[in-house]
C-alpha cells in the first residue's frame, strides 16, 4: 500500500498570495520527483486553481481543505464537492478537529460531505478527533459508526486520526502511542469490512515522521505547520524511501 503524505496549509500568513503557491512548487516538485508514495498539497480556496496548474504535470495530488455539506443551492460562501471536482481537485479533507471545535461540525455532518466527495470522484480525508486516550476510546466507534455510515468497503477513502492537543502545539504523540492508537482503529475498521488506510496527524515534523511511518506502522502522515516549508515537507515525503 503506498503511503500518504497530505500537507494542510489551512488559513496561514505563508500562503496569503497567489505568487506564494508558484514558489513553494518550485522549490518542492524537485525534491519529490523520485517520491511513488501519494503526495497530496492541500491549499485554501483561493490558490485551488493555482496549485491544480503548478502542479497538473506532476505525481502531487491537489487537495481542499474542506466542502460544503449540500450538493447545491443557495448556501453563500459555501464551496461544493461539484466545483472541487470541475476545479482539478482529486482529495478533500473533512472533519477535522478545528472544523469540528471551532465551526460545530459533527459526525454526521461529516458523513454527509464524506457522500458527496465520492460522488464527485474526490477521495475524502477523514478525519478522527479525540483530545485524551479515554475520550477516544470512547468515542472512536461511534465516530467511525457515523462517519462511515453507507459507505462501501471499495470506496477510496483515507482515515485520519489527531489528537487535539497535539495540533499546532509541537507535542507530537510518542512512536508507541500512535502505533497504538493506529492499531485499535485498523481493528475497528476491520471489523467493519475496511482496509483503509490509516494516517496520523499532529505536530509531525522531519525528525519524528520517519518513527511514525517505520516503527508505529501509520500508512501516512497529515501534515501542519511544517507542510508550509517545501524542503521539510519533502523531507517527511521522503522519510520511509531508505
Amino acid at each position: 500500500m503506498k503511503k500518504w503524505y497530505i500537507a494542510n496549509f489551512k488559513m496561514s500568513k505563508e500562503v496569503e498570495s497567489e505568487q506564494s503557491i508558484v514558489n513553494y512548487a518550485e522549490k518542492f516538485i524537485p525534491l519529490v520527483e523520485d517520491v511513488e508514495d501519494n503526495v497530496v498539497i492541500c491549499a485554501p480556496y483561493i490558490h485551488l486553481s493555482e496549485a491544480v496548474a503548478q502542479f497538473i504535470d506532476t505525481d502531487v495530488l491537489v487537495g481542499a481543505e474542506n466542502c460544503a455539506m449540500w450538493e447545491a443551492g443557495a448556501y453563500t460562501g459555501e464551496i461544493s464537492a461539484a466545483m472541487l471536482d470541475k476545479a482539478g481537485v482529486k482529495v478533500v479533507i473533512l472533519g477535522h478537529s478545528e472544523r469540528r471545535n471551532y465551526f460545530g461540525e459533527d459526525n454526521t455532518i461529516v458523513n454527509k460531505k464524506l457522500t458527496l466527495a465520492l460522488k464527485y470522484g474526490l477521495i475524502p480525508v477523514v478525519c478522527l478527533s479525540f483530545e485524551t486516550e479515554d475520550a477516544f476510546k470512547e468515542t472512536l466507534k461511534d465516530q467511525l459508526d457515523s462517519v462511515l455510515k453507507d459507505v462501501s468497503a471499495d470506496e477510496n477513502v483515507v482515515i485520519a486520526f489527531e489528537p487535539t492537543f497535539a495540533i499546532g502545539t509541537g507535542k507530537a504523540l510518542g512512536k508507541e502511542e500512535v502505533k497504538q492508537f493506529t492499531k485499535q482503529i485498523k481493528d475497528q475498521l476491520k471489523d467493519k469490512g475496511y482496509d483503509f488506510p490509516v494516517l496520523y496527524g499532529g505536530s509531525v515534523k522531519p525528525d519524528n515522521a520517519k518513527d511514525f511511518i517505520v516503527e508505529a506502522g501509520a500508512d501516512g502522515l497529515l501534515v501542519g505547520g511544517a507542510s508550509l516549508d517545501p524542503e521539510k515537507f519533502a523531507e517527511i515525503c521522503t522519510c520511509a524511501k531508505d
